[in-house]
């Protein structure tokens, strides 16, 4: 079995998230479409645990009025647990 794989993930928002701003584990912002990335690599520590490095990235749209919205890059580690 593989110990290593890669990951990658993309969402898109065809209109603004009104409530973005109120996610707590990671706010959009509310006033613009936004691309979401999320690549990460899975290691396999052993059967029941694994190591999941990844870094998310929202890019957002120029808004209808007012200037582009900083991008967003937010690192993690996620660990996953086999019970």
């Amino acid at each position: 079995m593989n110990r290593h794989s890669v990951l990658a993930r993309y969402d898109r928002q065809f209109d603004p998230s009104p409530d973005g701003d109120r996610i707590a584990f990671l706010p959009f912002e509310s006033t613009t479409k936004s691309n979401f990335f999320l690549f990460g690599a899975d290691y396999r520590i052993n059967d029941g645990l694994n190591l999941i490095p990844n870094v998310e990235w929202i890019y957002y749209a120029a808004p209808d009025s007012g200037s582009r919205p900083d991008h967003n890059l937010v690192p993690r580690k996620t660990f996953f647990y086999r019970f």
